[in-house]
C-alpha cells in the first residue's frame, strides 16, 4: 500500500447498537483499503454497544470510540463525528448497515481521479433484520441529475456517501432538521461541487422496524418540507404550505391521494420552468426533462385510465419528454391497462 493514500475517516454513531455493530465494524476492518479511522461515537447506549466497540479496539488501534454521556441525538453526534475525524475523505456508515469489501477502495479511487467531485454515493443492497436481501437500489444518475433531483428528493443512502472532509466541516448538520439531517447535508454539499453515485453496489442498507423514518414519519416529512423550501427559496420561490405539499408529492406522484389536481401539478411544474430558464441554476433542458417527468408520473398515478394519456398529452410540459420512448411507451401501456 502506497504511503502516500489519503487517509478516510469512517463515522459510525451508534445508539443501543449491540444486535447489528459487530458486523457493521467488521465489515470495515475487512476493507481492501488499509488506510482508515473508525470512529464510533456511542450516543449514550444502554446496552452492550460500547463494550463490543472496546473489542475491537483492543485488536485494533485504528478504531476509536466517542460517548456521548447522555442521548443527544443524529445531529450533534454526526458533528461530534466530524470534529473528530483526521482524514482527506469522509465515509459514513451506520452501525446496523455493511460496507463490502472494496468500498472504500473505490470511492477514494474515484474522489482522487475527479477532483471536481465533493461526494460521491452508490447503489446498495436492502436487507432485512436477519440479513436477508430484500431488493437492489440502483443509483447511478451522473451529476447533472442528481443535482436537479435533490431539488425534489434525496437521491443519495447515507452510508454509502464519502465526502471530501474539508467541505463537510464546512457545512455540518443543521440543527434545525432533525431526521432528515443527511438529506439538508447533502443537498448543502452537491452546491459545493460536483456530486454522483457510482453504480456499483458497495453498501447493504438495513431496513428494519426500529429505522427513524418508520417511526417518525410525520417529524420526518416536516423536514422535508424544511429542505424543499429552501432549495425552492434558492430559486426565487417563497412555497405557501400547499405547494410545499404539491412538491413534496411529485416524486411518488402522489398528488391525486392528496385531492390535488392534475392542473394544480402542471401549474406548478411550469413555473418552476419558467424560473429556471430565468435563474439558470440549473442546467435547462434537463431541468425541463425532469419536471415533465413528475408530471407524466402524476398522471399515471392518477386513476384515470386513458383519460390521464390524454391529459398529459395535451399539456405543454409533455414537449420536454417526447425523446423519452421507453418512458411514454410505459405510461401509454399502463394507461390502456387501467381503461377508460
Amino acid at each position: 500500500m502506497k504511503e502516500n493514500l489519503p487517509l478516510v475517516s469512517v463515522i459510525m454513531p451508534a445508539y443501543n447498537a449491540e444486535r447489528f455493530i459487530k458486523k457493521s465494524i467488521e465489515s470495515i476492518v475487512n476493507q481492501t483499503y488499509k488506510k482508515w479511522e473508525l470512529i464510533v461515537i456511542d450516543d449514550g447506549s444502554t446496552d452492550g454497544t460500547a463494550t463490543i466497540v472496546q473489542s475491537f479496539i483492543e485488536r485494533d488501534d485504528r478504531i476509536k470510540l466517542v460517548v456521548n454521556e447522555t442521548n443527544k441525538g443524529l445531529i450533534i453526534t454526526r458533528n461530534r463525528g466530524l470534529e473528530e475525524s483526521k482524514g482527506k475523505y469522509i465515509a459514513n456508515l451506520d452501525s446496523d448497515d455493511i460496507a463490502f469489501k472494496t468500498r472504500l477502495k473505490k470511492q477514494v479511487h474515484f474522489l482522487e481521479e475527479h477532483s471536481d467531485y465533493v461526494l460521491i454515493g452508490s447503489s446498495c443492497e436492502n436487507i432485512d433484520s436477519d440479513g436477508n436481501k430484500v431488493k437492489t437500489v440502483r443509483l447511478k444518475l451522473p451529476h447533472h441529475h442528481t443535482a436537479i433531483l435533490l431539488l425534489f428528493s434525496n437521491y443519495f443512502i447515507n452510508s454509502t456517501t464519502m465526502v471530501k472532509a474539508d467541505v463537510a466541516k464546512e457545512i455540518g448538520y443543521a440543527h434545525d432538521i432533525p431526521l432528515a439531517e443527511d438529506y439538508c447535508f447533502l443537498a448543502k454539499i452537491s452546491k459545493m461541487g460536483r456530486a454522483g453515485n457510482l453504480k456499483e453496489i458497495l453498501v447493504q442498507y438495513r431496513t428494519h422496524e426500529s429505522n427513524i423514518s418508520k417511526l417518525k414519519a410525520i417529524e420526518l416529512n416536516a423536514a422535508i418540507k424544511k429542505i424543499h423550501q429552501k432549495q425552492l427559496e434558492r430559486l426565487g420561490i417563497l412555497p405557501t404550505e400547499s405547494e410545499l405539499m404539491l412538491h413534496g408529492s411529485l416524486v411518488v406522484g402522489s398528488a391525486f391521494d392528496l385531492n390535488i389536481k392534475l392542473i394544480t401539478v402542471e401549474k406548478w411544474l411550469l413555473r418552476l420552468v419558467a424560473i429556471n430558464q430565468k435563474k439558470r441554476l440549473y442546467d435547462e433542458e434537463l431541468f425541463n426533462y425532469y419536471c415533465a417527468f413528475f408530471y407524466r408520473r402524476s398522471c399515471e398515478k392518477a386513476k384515470l385510465g386513458v383519460r390521464a394519456l390524454h391529459i398529459f398529452r395535451k399539456s405543454e410540459i409533455s414537449k420536454y419528454v417526447k425523446n423519452d420512448t421507453k418512458g411514454n411507451s410505459t405510461f401509454f401501456v399502463k394507461s390502456i391497462l387501467k381503461g377508460f
